[in-house]
């Protein structure tokens, strides 16, 4: 099975610096962009960072590109990721997405000397019609597709190919209590844990329940898994937003979940850690590891559990 990690570098809390999300530097040490190349690098692996050059409209273009830099001269694969200053990728209009999708791809190419290879829609909200832009600018490859939050959501977990353009969709598995999570959310008005549809995220789960469920999908087939992480992954998002700085913010456990993943992964055979660039390539290349990965099966795995309770939040 292959792991794709693919993180989402954005700061969506304008009131702060860009890089107090990106970087999260705090007494002399960085805990985000950097720490996670850091802990990537000692193991040779390399990651797919989904960069919001959607930022650079109020930042700036130089504050962007020097995290696209920064990410690109350490090896990794910087790919385009849109948070839209005036509303959804999806809602903005024709004309705006090929702006948006333009500037950003000269933005990355500028720095990294290459295009993008693939697009994430921010807060998943893509649909078949901004595919049809992507391919008009040459990315052959979208990962917003999040089954049940997504316009898209062509697919669940499956890599599928829609008129052009690999879909790597974020992988996700289903709680058995997800019933009761839909219920609770229509009778509260909430939108707790996407109804029990739980994305394979650093933060969301532990680490017991990463290894189970990611073991389950290897078990029935599953070719391509996507696990998603934030810049600031390893910090407090809400102490963030309210401005605190200092050890208390830092959060130990999932730097040592993300470390102890990644050793996982490193140990097991079964696993092979790419890039969404490398898949792509192989794909277009040899058409029997193409038809491998396209006829995979669409599972969606149950879990009892296996969510790290301390990141639940009602969101309205």
């Amino acid at each position: 099975m292959y792991i794709l990690i693919t993180i989402d570098c954005e700061n969506t809390y304008r009131q702060f610096p860009f890089n107090d999300f990106t970087l999260v530097n705090m007494d002399g040490k960085s805990y985000g962009i950097p720490m996670i190349m850091e802990a990537l690098d000692k193991r040779g692996i390399k990651g797919n960072f989904f960069l919001d050059t959607c930022a650079a409209e109020y930042y700036g273009n130089d504050t962007v590109a020097s995290v696209a830099s920064l990410i690109s001269e350490q090896g990794h694969e910087v790919e385009l990721h849109t948070h839209p200053l005036d509303g959804d990728f999806c809602r903005i209009g024709r004309e705006k997405q090929k702006e948006i999708i333009e500037r950003g791809i000269a933005l990355i190419k500028s720095v990294a000397r290459k295009p993008p290879y693939a697009f994430r829609a921010g807060s998943y909200m893509m649909d078949e019609s901004g595919l049809a832009i992507l391919k008009e600018y040459g990315i052959t490859a979208d990962c917003s597709n999040y089954y049940g939050v997504s316009p898209l959501s062509v697919t669940r977990n499956a890599v599928k190919k829609i008129n052009g353009i690999y879909e790597f969709p974020v992988s996700f598995f289903r709680l058995h209590i997800s019933p009761a999570i839909s219920t609770f959310n229509r009778i509260a008005g909430t939108h707790l844990l996407y109804n029990g549809n739980c994305k394979l995220d650093i933060n969301w789960m532990n680490i017991s329940g990463l290894k189970r469920v990611i073991d389950t999908f290897a078990l029935n087939g599953t070719a391509v898994l996507v696990i998603f992480l934030h810049s600031y992954s390893f910090a407090d998002e809400k102490k963030l937003a309210q401005g605190k700085r200092g050890k208390d913010v830092i959060k130990g456990e999932v730097i040592k979940r993300f470390n102890g993943l990644l050793d996982y992964f490193s140990s097991e055979n079964e696993f092979e850690v790419v890039t969404i660039k490398w898949l792509l390539e192989k794909m277009n290349e040899d058409n029997n590891f193409s038809e491998k990965i396209l006829s995979a099966p669409d599972y969606v795995p149950h879990d009892i559990w296996g969510i790290d309770v301390s990141h639940l939040r009602l969101k309205r």
